[in-house]
């Protein structure tokens, strides 16, 4: 009888013992895991901003050079639909909309097929000042 009682005793002890170490660990997993998705979020919230601030950035970096000015006012209208044109890729780039990415390269074409037309009319100089400002348009883009 007494090894039965024993045997009882030591059972319901184990049983016990498990039971908090089981719920206690849960509470442990539960506190780690809410740590982990703090600074997921954390983390996100940083990778967000920086994102935001290189889009700012890149956006000031294409506005800032400015359209130069050419001798031919036919040049100089084609200069400016450029700078628009490149511009809006630039934006589809930055935000990420591969459709509009897609339809602007399309366009990519007849943009250096004008551009080759417009070259060979342009005086060297405003070759040269083409030359120059879409250099500067692709090393700020």
């Amino acid at each position: 009888m007494k090894k039965l009682i024993l045997s009882a005793l030591a059972a319901s002890v184990l049983v016990v013992s498990c039971k908090n170490t089981t719920e206690k660990a849960a509470k442990d997993l539960e506190n780690a895991m809410d740590k982990v998705e703090k600074k997921a979020e954390q983390a996100t919230n940083e990778v967000k901003k920086t994102a935001e601030n290189l889009v700012d950035d890149a956006k000031k970096a294409v506005s800032s050079v400015e359209v130069p000015k050419f001798k031919s006012p036919e040049v100089q209208k084609f200069a400016d639909e450029y700078s628009n044109y490149y511009k809006e890729v630039s934006e589809a780039v930055k935000s990420g909309s591969a459709e509009k990415v897609q339809q602007l390269q399309t366009k990519a074409t007849e943009w250096a097929t004008k551009s080759q037309e417009y070259l060979s009319k342009m005086t060297a100089e405003d070759a040269k000042t083409w030359s120059e400002w879409v250099t500067k348009l692709t090393q700020n883009q």
